[in-house]
């Protein structure tokens, strides 16, 4: 059934390229004092291509007679099967001690797309060069979008295509606000710049390995001109977590050249990284206004921001305290400050803490918090010294952040990432 797997294969690509793209039909909205996007219920696009792939791969180890233990609990790998599937359970176990099941139940699915995902690309044949140019042809197109609504200061809604109007002068709208004026932050066709800004990264990241691994010729001349508009993409984000964790992930990466002496690696990093600083350099020439804004942190909603997040760092102790073996219940977090810690508050207010860690360990407590933590102690162990960098990233990212636990694009986007690693990077740069 060769044409079957090719089906799902580029099944894969185009799922990689459409997944910052956000078409939903939203079924039922969430209201905790209003609209309350974190207890929203509803379809995405890319949901229904993922479920196409996945049904597709599940025929297909069917007509293969292919169990999913016989490619996934190899000696070397059968423990990660075997905490995934703890922590699976375990995330769903705790629907039953949620205030709010369903809601439980919806955050719960999406973990299990991204598992499956994980899955299929463990057992699937996939060309890891198409893969990553799908990402970073997506990539490209999302800071090309974020570059121009930055330049015009301006955006436009679409339900098509899942974007939301972003008004610089609306309260609400992510900014960076100075003196003078309030900049509109990059959003692409993502709900916030930092998604945005965690997408391009790991673009880049992907583009430097292929710049790496490829053979001289267009493609390859094309690559340097690419990065360049990811990392304009990026800069126009304004989100410092993942600018700081790039450029710390990318020196942590030349270090490790100049350890294991590898000249031809560390003079094409050394190049990007250049580049990086040389685009870091004339975007803040240009812009010094919001950039020493968002260095200083000085002015109103820099100091406001600030504030928030130690306000929620507070909440997620106490629910920590309260719950501290089950959690309050996957995707429960923020109803639980309404029920348990502050009813009255503005729906907008009702924000998990900035940090994937805490947050993990509020909703599934010390024993979810545990089996995650092992997971990912064996997956990274799999994985190739090339991808740590990247890997890196993410996880100091999530000591700032926290879509990449509560929103369904965050979600699969970490899986992804963990996905494709799977599958030695430095073996599996086939001609394409």
């Amino acid at each position: 059934m060769k044409i079957l797997e090719k089906i799902i294969e580029w099944g894969i690509y185009l799922f990689v390229f459409l997944l910052p793209w956000q078409t939903r039909l939203i079924l039922r909205e969430g209201n905790l004092n209003g609209y309350w996007e974190y207890g929203t219920i509803g379809i995405y696009a890319t949901e229904i291509l993922l479920w196409a792939i996945l049904l597709l791969a599940v025929i297909w180890w069917a007509i293969n007679k292919i169990k999913i233990s016989n490619k996934v609990q190899r000696p070397k790998s059968k423990i990660v099967f075997v905490f995934l599937s703890l922590f699976v359970v375990w995330a769903l176990v705790s629907i039953f001690w949620s205030d709010s099941k369903f809601l439980a139940f919806y955050i719960w699915h999406w973990f299990a797309e991204a598992v499956g995902l994980f899955l299929v690309l463990r057992t699937v044949k996939f060309n890891a060069t198409k893969l990553m140019w799908a990402f970073v042809f997506s990539a490209v197109l999302q800071a090309g979008f974020g570059l121009w609504q930055f330049l015009s200061q301006t955006t436009f809604s679409s339900k098509w295509l899942g974007m939301a109007m972003h008004d610089p002068a609306v309260p609400g709208t992510f900014v960076v606000e100075t003196a003078l004026r309030r900049w509109l932050r990059a959003y692409g066709a993502l709900p916030h710049p930092n998604m945005l800004a965690g997408f391009l990264a790991a673009a880049m990241f992907f583009v430097i390995w292929l710049y790496q691994k490829m053979e001289y010729g267009f493609r390859k001349l094309l690559l340097p001109a690419i990065f360049v508009i990811l990392s304009l993409g990026l800069f126009t984000t304004f989100s410092k977590s993942v600018i700081l964790s790039f450029f710390a992930g990318a020196i942590l990466w030349l270090a490790a050249f100049f350890i294991f002496k590898k000249s031809k690696e560390k003079s094409t990093l050394l190049k990007f990284i250049l580049i990086f600083l040389v685009i870091g350099a004339i975007f803040s020439a240009i812009f010094w206004e919001p950039v020493e804004t968002r260095i200083l942190g000085a002015e109103r909603l820099e100091i406001k921001s600030t504030t928030e997040r130690l306000s929620y760092f507070s909440e997620a102790w106490q629910l920590i305290k309260k719950h501290p073996l089950t959690g309050v219940g996957l995707g429960n977090y923020t109803l639980a400050v309404h029920n348990e810690i502050n009813p009255n508050l503005q729906s907008w207010d009702y924000q998990p803490v900035h940090n994937i860690y805490l947050l993990i360990l509020a909703e599934l407590g010390i024993i979810g918090f545990i089996l995650w933590l092992v997971l990912m102690f064996f997956i990274i162990k799999k994985l190739p010294a090339i991808y740590y960098p990247l890997i890196g990233v993410f996880l100091m990212v999530g000591l700032f952040d926290h879509y990449l636990w509560t929103l369904y694009f965050g979600v699969l986007l970490f899986w992804l990432i963990f996905s494709m690693g799977q599958k030695s990077l430095d073996n599996s740069f086939d001609k394409a």
